[in-house]
């Protein structure tokens, strides 16, 4: 086998190898398609010379509008906002069309605009720190001042409050996070002044010519979906498709307008670039990364079959197929294509048909969009402890952000080195926890010791005059409890025992689990969710043993103090328990009656 300095394979003679031989004795990978993979998604699954995985789709987030919403706000149908100052501003205007029965919403505010406005400020949620010693740590910058803009970005899209002036448009009354308060100079109103808290939102806007009563005072433009936040219990897609929508905008993917064309005209969509921010446009690369389990590394026939496959799924000849195959369907999807794709494979004509705006963000893709954060399991971790921080800054006036953000930063960095080995900063807790698993142990040695004992104290005070108990009797009940006795212990003792060893692990479903000793234990404890669900699992048992067996004794005592007519009483009490399976019974009867049809 040929190898290149390093002793990594090379091509063989038979083309079964990816690797030929590059410039410096290093290997260059053998797949023409490679070049046409954009430089960011090389990034997240190149490592040290090495390929991990080939983007089947590269993709991401733009700004996806209804352009009938945008002509009846008076804005261009033809032009999405550029930046999110521009965004907020139609997304005022949008909501401009709302009614006390049916709001209506400039933007869906979801994780997609946090990390779009967090990157456009020249931010992101994590940053690589090298030590002295070559090793590479991710920290979490959560709390930086780019993400303090960006909590301030969304807060004014749900707090913000506005009214509508006798012209119809939007007039904004107060703003959250502002040091001065908002001056209130109307054309045609006059100078305007709170008659009221304008924080909380109670009182009304009193005008030279007229005021606003606290029903007329509308607050937000953006349907709030972040930290689990549904919007009304309304999906968004289902606004947005309206004949007369009722959310003007949205950041998502081109592929899906193919998707909604079979809902409204496919004309009366949208889709341009992702609005810029101080530092210019950012997006987080999407798309589909196709690549080859490592336990195929044994059986190299499959592994060269495997490759083979994902070669090709990833190739331009594929590609051309599929755009062939769109095109031939008609239904709207490949005119969300790439207009150079369809060039390539000889669609100019539609490639040109293609609105402006959309070949814009084709056009820009390669230069907005970031790289993921590859750091082991962030995304769960970051919205853990960011999905409540979000929901809470957008819906309290009041709320300190600030400090949150901070305690967010130092729970998210510790689980991010919890993820990554790193036991360093969480050394004292360690004790805490074995001191803890010691008391466990302790209580269930004593607990064990006491039955012994009861059990010996009941044999020796057994009454005069028994007989000893009989040693035949007691193998025939061993022997009748044998079967339960064996069924409980395969299917509920034995995988206890086995999945014992999963709580010292890094489990995988597949491949090998590393042994990582008290490392989940410390991890679990140190989480200030487990203390918090252990507080509430402890109020709710308190609640369940007061409710569920202090009050029937109590009632059981009552009861029983009932001088006349206790019988009557007691039956009366206990009717509701028999009238219910009574009525079922005769309900069912009538169910299975039989009938002349």
């Amino acid at each position: 086998m040929r190898t290149d300095a390093n002793d990594k394979p090379l091509r063989r003679d038979d083309g079964t190898w990816d690797y030929v031989p590059g410039p410096d004795d290093g290997r260059v990978l053998l797949w023409p398609s490679w070049r046409s993979i954009p430089p960011v998604y090389r990034s997240m699954i190149e490592w040290r010379g090495d390929i991990y995985g080939v983007p089947m789709s590269n993709s991401a987030n733009g700004l996806m509008f209804r352009r009938d919403a945008f002509a009846r706000a008076g804005l261009d149908p033809e032009r999405p906002p550029a930046t999110w100052d521009d965004v907020f501003a139609a997304s005022l205007r949008i909501s401009a069309a709302s009614t006390s029965t049916a709001p209506v919403f400039g933007l869906q505010l979801n994780n997609s605009v946090v990390e779009s406005v967090l990157l456009g400020q020249g931010g992101d949620f994590a940053r690589v720190e090298t030590d002295a010693a070559g090793r590479a740590r991710w920290v979490s910058t959560v709390d930086s001042p780019e993400m303090e803009a960006t909590l301030r970005y969304m807060r004014k899209l749900t707090l913000t409050r506005w009214i509508i002036d006798p012209a119809g448009a939007p007039f904004i009354v107060w703003e959250p996070d502002r040091d001065t308060p908002l001056p209130l100079e109307h054309v045609t109103l006059g100078t305007g002044r709170w008659d009221g808290d304008p924080v909380s939102g109670r009182g009304s806007v009193v005008f030279t010519s007229r005021s606003y009563g606290p029903s007329e005072i509308r607050q937000g433009v953006a349907l709030n979906q972040l930290g689990g936040q549904t919007g009304g219990n309304q999906k968004w897609y289902g606004l947005f498709t309206l004949a007369s929508p009722r959310l003007g905008m949205a950041m998502n993917t081109p592929e899906t307008l193919g998707t909604f064309t079979a809902a409204i005209d496919g004309s009366l969509l949208g889709f341009g670039p992702a609005p810029a921010g101080p530092r210019g446009a950012g997006v987080q690369a999407q798309g589909q990364i196709a690549g080859l389990n490592y336990e195929l590394a044994d059986d190299p026939a499959k592994a060269r079959l495997a490759w083979a496959v994902v070669g090709f799924l990833a190739s331009e000849d594929y590609r051309g197929r599929l755009v062939r195959s769109y095109v031939r369907e008609g239904a709207g999807i490949a005119e969300t294509l790439p207009p150079a794709l369809l060039a390539q494979h000889g669609y100019e004509t539609l490639a040109e048909r293609i609105p402006t705006a959309l070949q814009d963000y084709w056009n820009t893709l390669d230069s907005v969009v970031r790289p993921v954060v590859p750091a082991k399991n962030f995304q769960a971790i970051t919205q853990q402890y960011l999905g409540p921080l979000y929901r809470e800054a957008t819906l309290n006036a009041s709320f300190d952000y600030r400090t949150a953000l901070a305690d967010a930063r130092r729970q998210i960095q510790a689980r991010l080195d919890f993820a990554a080995g790193d036991y360093s900063g969480v050394s004292h807790r360690g004790l805490i926890i074995a001191g803890m698993i010691f008391i466990v142990v302790a209580v269930l040695v004593a607990s064990c010791y006491a039955i012994k004992s009861m059990l010996a104290k009941a044999a020796a005070t057994r009454a005069v005059g028994t007989l000893p108990p009989n040693p035949h009797l007691q193998n025939l009940a061993w022997l009748l409890m044998a079967p339960a006795l064996l069924l409980i212990s395969v299917f509920a003792y034995l995988p206890i025992f086995k999945a014992l060893p999963i709580a010292f692990q890094d489990y995988h479903v597949t491949g090998a689990s590393a042994w990582v000793g008290s490392a989940n234990f410390v991890e679990m404890f140190s989480n200030p969710a487990t203390w918090a669900a252990l507080l509430k699992t402890f109020y709710y048992m308190t609640l369940s043993i007061g409710i569920g067996f202090l009050a029937p004794v109590v009632l059981a005592i009552l009861m029983s103090e009932i001088r006349s007519c206790r019988y009557f009483m007691r039956t009366v009490y206990y009717l509701p328990a028999v009238v219910a399976g009574i009525v079922m019974l005769l309900l069912w009867q009538r169910f299975f009656e039989a009938t002349p049809t």
